[in-house]
């Protein structure tokens, strides 16, 4: 029985090792993945985006560290247009593991969650959902923005194209 109880010990002691080490290290790298948030994103965005809170969460995404923008909205060709996003929540998350090993910020993952999504062409056929700057026209550091996975949650979707007056809706 002795023997059983300090197996036990030991698994919560590595537990809760682990967590302790997690969130060190992610309250460590709090202002960094904030920054890189507000700037190198600002960078590589060609229009602005609103933004009512930024905030910031070691757990909501365990193991990664995640970057939570609360109502977020972005137009979709000039301001006071048809927003092309619209959400009440959009999760930013981070690889803890190469922040750990070299410094480094990996974005991987996007959650959008409760808003809508509208994808326009215009009459020109020009699609509203090119908000990235060219790679030549945004400086780019040391930290990469490569996303491997968008997830929708409560998202209404429309598909506009105004050229052919077509329509269509989805809900995720």
């Amino acid at each position: 029985m002795k023997w059983f109880r300090r197996i036990i010990y030991l698994i919560l002691f590595i537990f809760t090792l682990f967590f302790g080490v997690i969130a060190i290290i992610g309250t460590n790298y709090k202002g960094e993945v904030i920054d890189f948030v507000k700037n190198e994103l600002g960078k590589k965005l060609n229009r602005e985006v609103r933004v009512e809170k930024i905030g910031y969460s070691l757990f909501s995404n365990f193991p990664n560290i995640s970057v939570d923008l609360l109502n977020l909205e972005t137009f979709s060709y000039k301001p006071g247009d048809t927003p092309f996003l619209e959400l009440n929540k959009g999760h930013l998350v981070f690889d803890i593991i190469p922040l750990i090993t070299t410094g480094k910020i990996k974005l991987s993952e996007i959650i959008l969650e409760e808003g809508q999504i509208n994808i326009i062409y215009s009459d020109k056929g020009i699609p509203n959902f090119n908000i990235l700057k060219d790679a030549h026209d945004s400086k780019s550091s040391k930290n990469s923005f490569s996303i491997e996975v968008i997830k929708l949650k409560d998202i209404k979707l429309t598909y506009q194209d105004w050229r052919d007056a077509e329509i269509y809706e989805m809900s995720f």
